[in-house]
């Protein structure tokens, strides 16, 4: 009832409502990943980033395969401000998935922002190559 529930207040940006939905949810059934995806998802939304974190560890704990729960675990690194391991999250995307365009261009930033630029050049213009070849800006 409040999976369901919790993803449809997601789906019509109701974030707030979304996260107490998921809340319960997630404390009914702690080993859903796709509960604890929308969750952190939720809390994201809510810019609630540290608070994400445990959703979307969880994620890549129950599916170490799982390239989007890898890529948002990344972006909450980067909102975190915690840039060694952002640039490892989403260099699991990039071995799972080196077609994940964006993923090189957030690892791009981390690098830039551990002072390693020749790391966020070639990140980024693998970003922006990967982009123009599946025709996106």
């Amino acid at each position: 009832m409040y999976i369901d529930l919790g993803n449809n207040l997601l789906k019509q940006d109701r974030s707030p409502e979304a996260e107490i939905a998921l809340k319960k949810a997630l404390e009914m059934n702690p080993d859903d990943k796709d509960v604890n995806f929308n969750y952190g998802l939720a809390l994201l939304k809510l810019d609630k980033y540290s608070e994400a974190m445990k959703p979307f560890k969880r994620v890549v704990e129950l599916d170490s395969l799982d390239k989007a729960g890898h890529y948002y675990l990344g972006f909450v690194y980067l909102k975190t401000e915690n840039y060694t391991d952002a640039v490892g999250a989403f260099t699991k995307v990039i071995t799972l998935d080196p077609d994940y365009c964006e993923a090189y261009l957030s690892r791009a930033f981390a690098h830039r922002e551990l002072g390693d630029k020749n790391a966020a050049y070639d990140d980024a213009k693998k970003g922006t190559e990967c982009n123009e070849e599946k025709g996106e800006e």
